[in-house]
């Protein structure tokens, strides 16, 4: 009985010493590049993925759903959670051109949640080429958006406090600003790359590198 009760309890010391050391491992499985982890969010969606090159210092992500839109969204989201009233997230990304449908997207956005119907702001790319700051101020709430006037595949997406702005790159080098909105996001949220395939029989794969973040708390993350 003494022999028995010892067992367990060096069970017990073993197990508690090899958790810390699984979590890490699992934790650092599901990192990518700069972000902690992807997501499928959405209804009946496929079976999104993403990676990273380091070499390439380069993302894949691919990702299925029916539209970011509406009331509620179906894409597939990697992402990191950060804290800061200033943050800026920025990449080049490679939508693959239109072909029978103008809407497959993908970009970059600021959420309060991983839910469906959360509150929301993106800087995002269709497959027609149209740039859009879109936005869904409560949950549950329809999306609107803001056309942007320039066109192109390098954007940058600011928080300023309650201040969201979108920036299209120009061929200087530089960024123009294309529109801004407000809205109540809380100090901590999650940003990310999203790709949506407009289609919820398809995956979109789209690249995006130059990836870089920024924030007040966090100082700067890039590739």
């Amino acid at each position: 009985m003494k022999l028995k009760r010892s067992f367990c309890l060096a069970s017990v010391v073993l197990l508690t010493s090899v958790l810390p050391e699984l979590h890490a491992a699992d934790k650092k499985k599901q990192a990518v590049g700069i972000f902690e982890q992807a997501t499928d969010i959405g209804e009946e969606i496929l079976q999104g993925s993403s990676s990273f090159d380091p070499l390439k210092k380069q993302y894949t992500v691919k990702g299925g759903g029916a539209d970011i839109w509406g009331s509620g969204d179906d894409f597939h989201f990697l992402w990191r959670k950060v804290s800061g009233n200033w943050v800026t997230l920025t990449c080049t990304l490679d939508v693959p051109p239109e072909r029978d449908d103008p809407y497959p997207k993908a970009g970059l956005m600021f959420r309060t949640s991983l839910e469906r119907n959360a509150p929301f702001v993106d800087a995002i790319l269709h497959a027609n080429g149209l740039i859009a700051l879109q936005f869904r101020r409560e949950t549950g709430e329809p999306t609107g958006q803001i056309v942007t006037p320039v066109r192109g595949n390098r954007l940058m997406l600011e928080r300023k406090n309650d201040w969201f702005v979108i920036w299209v790159g120009t061929p200087d080098g530089g960024f123009t600003e294309c529109g801004s909105m407000v809205i109540d996001l809380p100090q901590t949220f999650y940003v990310g790359l999203a790709v949506c395939a407009h289609d919820p029989d398809k995956l979109l794969t789209v690249r995006f590198s130059d990836v870089t973040l920024a924030t007040d708390s966090e100082g700067y993350l890039g590739p």
